[in-house]
Parts: C-alpha cells; structure tokens; sequence
C-alpha cells in the first residue's frame, strides 16, 4: 500500500457540551481507589503543556505503522483506538491464538470453552451466536479477508507481522460492517531477503509446539514464504474416575504465499492456507458451586473433587476441524491512486460431540457438524490530491456464504438410569443459510490546515438470507413419554410430535458513516472527536418454537458512538499515552436466551447506553526499561430490557466488564559480547462479568481474577539465536471462561481457562 503523502494528524474539536456530558457519565463510575488514582494519572498527563520541554536523550520509541485506514501510515496519526500487537509481543507473551491476545485489549473479553463455542466483545458488543444465519457484532479478519464464521475465529497465530486491534464502529473503510471493532490479524508476506527460521516451544502439559519459516526470491520477479505450524498438548482438566487428562489437542497448520512483481506498477500476491484441529473430550465443565449438589428427583449429581481442573464429564466425546483457503491480491500503482483486488475463498468444517451439562450422567450431549463455504470480492481504489491535501479511499465488497448446521441433542438418552424413568429424548435440527452481502463504502480526509484535519466516511450495506430448517423431537410418543419427558419436549416444540420443516427469507440495509475531527496540538500531540455508527445483520432463530417463529426473524442491531480522544508522545517520544472517552447508543440487541430444555432463544432483547474510559501508555523508563499497560472502566446498562416478564431496565449488560486493566514492565540488557538478557512481567485482571442471565436463578457472574505472566529471554548479538523461559498464571487463577445453560438443573455449569502453565522455548533465524 502506498504511503500518502505527509499530511498532520486530524483536528481538534470544542464541542464541550459533549465533553462534559461523556465525563460526566464516567465520574459516575466506580469510586475504587484504583479508578481514583488512575484518573489522577490521565489529568496530570494531559495537562502537560504542549510546549514541553526535555532534556536529549539518545532513545525513544519506535513508530508503530498501521494500515487499518487501507493507507500506510502511524497508529499515533488516526482518530481510532487501536492497539497493535506485533511479533515481539507475540513472543515474549507467548500468545499463540488470538483469545490470548483480546484478553490484553481495553475492555475487551473473549469467552470460549472449545472452538466451536466462540463469543468475542468489544466494548460491549459482542460477535456472533454460532447459529448458521447469525452475524457479527466484531468483524475478525485475515490479511484483509472478513471470518465470517465464528467457528473459524481461533485457529493458530504464527509468523504473524501483527495485529491490529480497532475499538468502536468501524465499516467505512472495511469489507463488511462492524459494530463494536475489528480484530484483524495480519502475517507475514514474501520479501527478497532470504529468511529460514524455526521455533520449538516445550511446556508442562506435554506441550510440544513447532514452528519453520522458509522465505526468499525465487526469481528477480518472484518471492515465496512458507510457515508450518504444529502444536500438541494434554487438556489442563482430569478426570475424576479415570485419572486420564481430558481436552487432549493437536494442531497442525501450513500457510504458504507468492509474490509476483509483475512490473514496476503491478504485483500479485497469491496466498493458500490449511489447518486440522483435533481435540478428546472438549469442553470439561464442572457445577459452578461444587459444595452443592444438583438433583432431579431421585437422581442426585454431585461433583468428586473441589479442584477446579479435576471434572466428571462424560466420555467419548471430540471436536474436529479442517480449515483451508486461497486468496488473491492484485494492487496497481498509478500516479495519484492505488487500485486493489483482493479475491478469497475459505472452506471450514467442523464436527463435535460435546457434554453441555458436563456431568457422568449424559444428561444432554451434543452432536453438531458446520460446513461453511465463503467467497469473497473487494475492489478497492485509494487516491489523494497533493494541491487539495485530499486524500480517499472507495471500495465495493461482495460475500457470498453457504453455512449447512446439522445438531443433535441427546437429552438424558444414554444413561441406564434416565431411560428407566423414560426421560430419553433426542432433539435433531438443520440448519441451511445461503447469505449474500452488499457493502459500498468510502472515505475522505481533508486537511482544513496544517494542524487541523476533516475525515468523512459513509457506507451502505445489504444483505439477503434464505434460510431453510428442520427442527423435531425424533420418534416422540406422548402415549408412552414421561410427564418430564413431555414438557421438556413441549418447551422446546409446541407439537413434540410434529416436525417442525420449512424455508424462509430475508434481507436488511442499512446506511452507515463516520466524521471525525482531529487537531494537532503539536509535533506529538493530537485531539480527534468523532461520531460513527455500525450495524450487524439480523437473522432466524436457529431453534423455532412453530412455523410462525420460523418465518420471524430478528432485526439488526445498531450502534451509535461518539469519541473524544487524546494521543500523545511526550517526554522526548519515550512516553506514548493514549486516552479515550466514548458513549455508545446500543439498540435492538439481539440477545440469546435458553429455555428448560436448553434451547436457545434469539430476540431483540432491548436497548443500553455504553460509557466508557479507556487508557493504554508505553514508557521508556531507560533505554532498557519499559512499561506499557491499559485500562478501561465502562458503565454499561440497559434502557429498555424484558426477560420473561422480568424488567431489567437499568440492569447492567451481560458479558462487559466494569474494568480492564493489565501493566508489564520489560527489561532489556545488553551482556559483555552484545548478546541481549530480556526480562517481561505482566499483569492483567478485570472485574466480574455477568456471563448468564437465567429467569430462575438470576445473576450469574464469570469472577474476575489476577493473572501474572514471565518470561526470560537470551537473544544472541547476531539475532540469529533466542532463547526464552516462560511462565503463565503463575498464582495457578482458576479462571471461569464460560457459563453453561441451568436447563432444569439448580445450577449452572462451567468451563476454566489454563492453569499455571510453564515452559521453554528456542528459536534460530537465518537472515
């Protein structure tokens, strides 16, 4: 992509109605001592004079390059929260998938107990449902190419270049409109230098992972890269009975792309991806209270051990997934303009059997199968005009999606016990959606004057779902079925005897846009004011009650933001802090919900107003001593919200937490032969999350916990050797990642993340 020519960064604003407003709405916060003194902090570092004066020093950050306006340029110069997590991050963190990353993201959460049950938020906007017509709040992408599908969310990072992480609507510039952000993660492309590299990370659990990168020229004209991946590891949980380790996983993983120089205006990127991951026995969950036991008329359920890794789940149980793709990317350099095709298509498949109550007794077990096929085509034409300051960029994005869902659920169906009482059930659904997405969007930047810019942006969209189901309860006989049985199956078919079988189709469109104003306070500092607004598609309920819930679906959800930020380099540009202030108008959210029988329920569940304060700095303390860290405290709650009969208006959001905030230090010190002696420390936490909202039980919370991340390095003086100790959760936090449905159970189930983890890690770069 061409960088524009020099221009300031964008102007500033002095609508102090709002200002005032927006920090009025965050004073109203949590009045903790550590949301006190962070304030503190924020004040006394925007009140620095513009004019600030330092002593030389002979060190200073380096310039973080993003590309998330489709232009090359610094991350400092856009009016957009962003945070970028580049390959040394990725290294010393160890983040091998992007959950890891998310979690060090301002106010962001990812919950995900396997990967095919994937939930990503955003300022408290949330990605998708997994159903087959569902969409995406959050837009995940890869060089350029949008995840449709949130199954295919997690699939391994490696030899990444980076990833940008957007906070906020964003649409104007991108494929396919998001309303809470974009995650989007970019890897490496071919160069001429020649780079072979490989990377072994060894670990407790049995934690084998691999990594080889082989580049170069083949010809003058002609660059290749190839990367191959491959991790396998033990499940962090065991098994009660058995003593065996549960969640076992293996991951293998080929990317390989092509660069054409075609002439000195034209090249042609052409990329080919592949992924298989398999797991045994996924998704361990024990009861959320294991001092208490859940019960069902005779049958009483009690967990064997209080550890939050030791589980009695059921056995024979997987998860599979295959991954593969290609893609195209054509740019043509003219004079004033830049012309980009970007071609893709992307095949996933998925196939799980999992235990949604995660209990011995086979309660509900779950078969699914995913086939989604994605193509897509964006055209996209960047320009600028030196005499005017102008610069732009217009694009045109098509997505054509086949997703085929088929589901069983097996209700008390394979334990002697339930069938004596004649409580079996099997419930079967397919699922079939045929989607096509319309977007035309554009954007223009002006600058009004040498410290004073304008960017206006719009955007239509359109899409069109046909979506086909079949829902029954296999082989039911209300002659023979157990009043339970009965009213299970009731809850979940209004006529358990009759399948439920039948197509229907859809469209939405919708008009969305941005302006931003930005003012350059000095060489360092900026200013920018924006207002924007994205949207995600509506869809079908993927568990219809009767025909007439069939043909309803539900709208789209809107979302409305106004921000004021601060960007800043100070002290010499060894200190970067960023600073954010927002407030997000949220209308008809499409909320998931469950029924008895532990079907789900998607609605248009209400309206909330979001209010937030996010932060994140960098700080050369010394040439060798850094900091970074952020936080983000948000005031999240409902205006309009019913759940059976319950106003919850006032209630705050499921899945947002209040505050975010993590801090690491770095250490870097040179050795007597120039080798490198790196030391990281991080430490992240968050308040609770409201992870469950359940009519019988009420609240239920994911608690927050302190975790704490190392690692040591050696880095050889020619860069060509790395040798790196690591350590994560080191206080062993049980941390609770998912919440399951309570169905006609006292409690809920739970899934928790890694325990302390540990390991070491060698890597060799030929250059």
């Amino acid at each position: 992509l061409r960088r524009p020519p020099p221009s300031s960064p964008l102007s500033a604003w002095s609508a102090a109605s709002d200002v005032y407003k927006i920090q009025s709405s965050i004073t109203a916060l949590s009045q903790s001592m550590a949301r006190a003194s962070l304030a503190a902090a924020i004040s006394a570092s925007v009140h620095i004079p513009v004019s600030f004066a330092a002593d030389a020093v002979d060190f200073q950050l380096e310039e973080v390059v993003v590309t998330a306006r489709k232009v090359t340029e610094s991350a400092q110069d856009i009016p957009v929260a962003i945070n970028v997590f580049d390959s040394q991050t990725a290294q010393d963190l160890n983040l091998s998938n992007i959950q890891n990353m998310v979690q060090f993201t301002p106010g962001a959460t990812f919950s995900s107990s396997f990967p095919g049950e994937q939930r990503l938020s955003i300022r408290g906007v949330s990605s998708g449902d997994g159903s087959a017509s569902g969409g995406a709040g959050v837009l995940m992408m890869v060089d350029e190419e949008v995840i449709a599908r949130d199954f295919m969310y997690s699939s391994a990072a490696f030899d990444i270049a980076r990833v940008e992480v957007l906070r906020g609507p964003q649409g104007t510039t991108y494929g396919r409109n998001a309303a809470g952000g974009v995650v989007h993660v970019i890897n490496n492309t071919p160069t001429e230098d020649t780079d072979i590299s490989a990377k072994l990370n060894l670990g407790n659990y049995d934690l084998r992972e691999m990594e080889m990168v082989i580049n170069g020229s083949v010809t003058d004209q002609v660059m290749a890269r190839t990367a191959v991946f491959s991790r396998s590891k033990a499940g962090y949980s065991k098994d009660a009975v058995t003593g065996n380790y549960v969640d076992d996983s293996d991951t293998l993983a080929l990317r390989s792309s092509v660069l054409f120089d075609l002439n000195d205006d034209i090249d042609l990127l052409l990329r080919a991806h592949w992924s298989k991951d398999n797991k045994d026995n996924p998704a361990p969950r024990k009861l959320r209270d294991s001092n208490r036991p859940d019960g069902l008329g005779p049958i009483t359920l009690l967990e064997p051990n209080q550890n939050p890794w030791t589980v009695s789940n059921s056995d024979d149980l997987y998860y599979d997934r295959e991954i593969w793709g290609l893609s195209a990317t054509v740019n043509w350099s003219a004079e004033h303009f830049d012309l980009t095709s970007i071609t893709s298509f992307r095949n996933g498949e998925d196939q799980a059997r999992v235990d949604l109550f995660g209990s011995p007794l086979d309660i509900v077990i779950q078969d699914s199968f995913n086939d989604a096929t994605t193509y897509s085509q964006e055209v996209r034409l960047n320009g600028y005009i030196d005499s005017a300051s102008l610069r732009w960029v217009a694009g045109l994005y098509y997505l054509h999606e086949d997703h085929e869902r088929d589901e069983v659920r097996e209700i008390f169906a394979n334990d002697p016990s339930f069938q004596a009482l004649g409580l079996e059930l099997q419930q079967h659904f397919n699922q079939s959606n045929n989607a096509d997405s319309f977007g035309l969007f554009g954007e223009v930047n002006y600058d009004i004057s040498d410290s004073t810019s304008l960017s206006i942006g719009l955007r239509y969209s359109y899409e069109n779902k046909e979506y086909d189901i079949i829902h029954e309860i296999k082989d039911f006989d209300l002659a023979t079925a157990n009043p339970l049985a009965i009213a299970i199956a009731s809850n979940a078919i209004e006529d358990p005897t009759q399948p439920i079988v039948g197509s229907t189709d859809d469209h939405w469109s919708s008009i969305s846009g941005k302006i931003a104003l930005t003012h350059q306070l000095n060489e360092s500092s900026n200013v920018y004011f924006t207002v924007g607004n994205g949207t995600k598609s509506g869809g079908f309920n993927p568990e219809p009650y009767n025909l007439a819930a069939l043909d309803q679906s539900y709208d789209e959800e809107s979302v409305i933001s106004t921000e004021l930020g601060f960007k800043s380099e100070l002290m010499d540009h060894r200190l970067r802090l960023n600073v954010a202030v927002f407030e997000s108008s949220y209308t008809d959210i499409q909320t998931v919900g469950f029924l008895s029988s532990g079907a789900s329920v998607i609605e248009n569940g209400g309206e909330a107003t979001i209010r937030g304060l996010e932060l994140d700095f960098v700080w050369m303390l010394t040439e060798g001593l850094s900091l970074v860290g952020s936080y983000a405290n948000y005031d999240a709650k409902y205006d309009e919200r019913m759940l059976d009969g319950v106003d919850l208006s006032g209630e705050k959001l499921e899945e947002v937490p209040q505050w975010t905030g993590h801090i690491g230090a770095i250490y870097e010190h040179y050795l007597v032969n120039d080798d490198r002696l790196r030391l990281r420390i991080d430490y992240r936490s968050r308040s609770d999350v409201l992870g469950l909202r359940d009519a019988n039980i009420g609240e239920l919370d994911r608690a927050g916990k302190d975790i704490i991340n190392l690692s040591v390095g050696w880095l050889s003086a020619d860069n060509r050797w790395e040798v790196t100790a690591w350590a994560e959760n080191v206080g062993n936090q049980a941390e609770v990642l998912v919440s399951g449905p309570t169905g006609v159970f006292s409690q809920s189930r739970v899934t928790y993340g890694a325990p302390r983890t540990v390991g070491l890690s060698v890597a060799y770069h030929l250059n």
